[in-house]
């Protein structure tokens, strides 16, 4: 499977990163100031979508041209669009993504939430994404155990950020809570076929911890999914693909949330 490798090579290209950016110059300084706290963007009964930006993916190949419609006019429509919050894919290889697209975008937009989607394994990578202008950092429990979880946790919400924790199962869910999260994403992609399955969110409905923000992540592409889901009690919705296949996105998101 493509991702089995992610790991090794995402802390190749970290160790090129702090090259680039010493922890010494950024562990003190953000470019922007952090916007308002991610959490406090969502509004009870709404369709709360964050928008995604990704131009390629494993499953996929090629989604959209970053020379044709740029991540920031991509994240000009969203925003015009509708979305609360925006996700920028900065992994390189194989989702075509750019720490470029995440200074861009964050320049023009500077109160949104941002989470940067990445794989973060190393604690400097929340040091760079706050300072690359993410307000928001992807902890995904598949890839950690307990201790780094509560450990990068931990560390996210000291620099100001929010995180979204990465669930697929109930053991994951559970791992979770323990931590205290505040915002969990259910991830409908199985990360060893990269299949969709709805009802990998459908099953976890009600298992979320009292006060936790719920947001289906993954497969979305009708409004009918979004009331099911939303009626099934999630906060939010995490969608990229579908906006971006057809190089349209804020139509893409328009006509999604309108119905």
């Amino acid at each position: 499977m493509v991702l089995d490798n992610v790991q090794s090579e995402t802390r190749d290209r970290v160790a090129q990163d702090q090259k680039r950016w010493p922890l010494e110059q950024i562990r003190s300084k953000s470019p922007v100031e952090i916007p308002d706290p991610f959490e406090s963007a969502f509004s009870t009964g709404e369709i709360n979508v964050i928008a995604e930006i990704k131009y390629g993916s494993p499953s996929r190949g090629a989604i959209c041209d970053a020379n044709q419609i740029t991540p920031t006019e991509v994240a000009r429509q969203y925003i015009q669009n509708g979305a609360m919050a925006l996700s920028i894919l900065t992994e390189p290889k194989h989702f075509d993504g750019s720490y470029d697209y995440l200074t861009a975008v964050r320049e023009k937009n500077p109160t949104i939430p941002i989470l940067m989607k990445d794989f973060f394994f190393e604690p400097y990578q929340f040091y760079l994404a706050r300072y690359l202008g993410a307000s928001i950092s992807l902890l995904m429990v598949r890839y950690l155990d307990e201790i780094q979880l509560k450990d990068f946790y931990d560390l996210t919400i000291d620099l100001g950020m929010s995180a979204l924790v990465e669930v697929h199962d109930l053991q994951e869910v559970e791992t979770a809570a323990k931590i205290g999260c505040s915002v969990m994403g259910v991830n409908n992609r199985n990360l060893e076929t990269l299949e969709i399955d709805l009802n990998i969110a459908k099953n976890l409905s009600g298992q979320f911890p009292d006060g936790a923000i719920s947001i289906c992540e993954s497969g979305i592409s009708k409004r009918s999914e979004l009331d099911e889901f939303r009626d099934l009690g999630f906060d939010g919705f995490l969608i990229g693909s579908s906006l971006m296949a057809d190089g349209q996105p804020g139509k893409a998101l328009n006509a999604l949330i309108g119905g």
